[in-house]
């Protein structure tokens, strides 16, 4: 009897397992659209290194000391930078850029 039940509505089953899952994407697709399209409240804008040294240079924060030609912020050089990645990212050639401008400044260096 439970199998003739189970195989009765098995098709019932199905149906009502596509049309849910239809309708969970359209929900998921309509809210994901309405979350982009809503107004920034917080967080970090992901810009051009370029358009960043522009307004760096623009707000007159620009320190004259550079990493591939970005600016740091104007008095954060005393500050702590950390230099990470893998084999071959490029932290040596990043730190060997650096040094001749802070050597230039007479600034200390540890």
């Amino acid at each position: 009897m439970w199998t003739f039940i189970l195989y009765d509505s098995l098709e019932e089953i199905i149906i009502v397992f596509v049309i849910a899952t239809l309708l969970a994407i359209i929900f998921f697709t309509f809210k994901g659209r309405q979350a982009v399209l809503k107004d920034k409240v917080r967080g970090s804008d992901l810009i051009e290194a370029k358009l960043l040294a522009k307004m760096l240079k623009k707000s007159n924060k620009a320190s004259k000391i550079r990493f591939s030609g970005l600016p740091l912020v104007k008095d954060s050089e005393r500050k702590h930078v950390l230099i990470t990645g893998t084999t071959g990212s490029g932290k040596t050639n990043m730190l060997n850029e650096l040094l001749p401008q802070i050597r230039c400044k007479t600034l200390h260096l540890i």
